[in-house]
This record gives structure tokens, sequence and C-alpha cells, in this order.
């Protein structure tokens, strides 16, 4: 008998912690699974907040070229 296989029959001697342990690793799984579902992957995010930035600093140019200051 190795010490991994002593470990592992003191650790999982219960049923409640082997539930405990599949419910966790499951939970691990399935959010991966969903994250690589999801489509959305970091070089998509980047491009996007690009654009936004880009739309941003075109509208701030415009406003110092044509400053629209009212009387208050």
């Amino acid at each position: 008998m190795s010490y991994r296989y002593l470990l592992f029959k003191q650790i999982y001697r219960s049923k409640a912690v082997i539930v405990a342990t599949t419910i966790l690793f499951l939970g691990v799984v399935g959010l991966y699974i969903v994250n690589a579902i999801d489509g959305s992957d970091f070089r998509a995010d980047m491009q996007s907040y690009l654009h936004h930035d880009q739309e941003t600093l075109a509208f701030y140019q415009e406003e110092l070229e044509n400053p629209h200051i009212s009387e208050e």
C-alpha cells in the first residue's frame, strides 16, 4: 500500500466528502465549459475597447475645436 493510497483512503472515508468533492469538481468543469462556449475572448474585448476609445477621442477632439460654452 502506497502513501498516496493511505491518504486517499483517510480523506475519502465518508460519502459526504466524496459528494462535496464531486460537486466542486463538476462546478469547476461546468464553469470552464460555460466560459469556453461564451465566445468572448481577450482579443475581441480589446478591439471593442479600442473602438470605444477612438470614438471617445474623436468626440472630445471635436468638442475642443468647436466649444459650445454657454452663458452660465
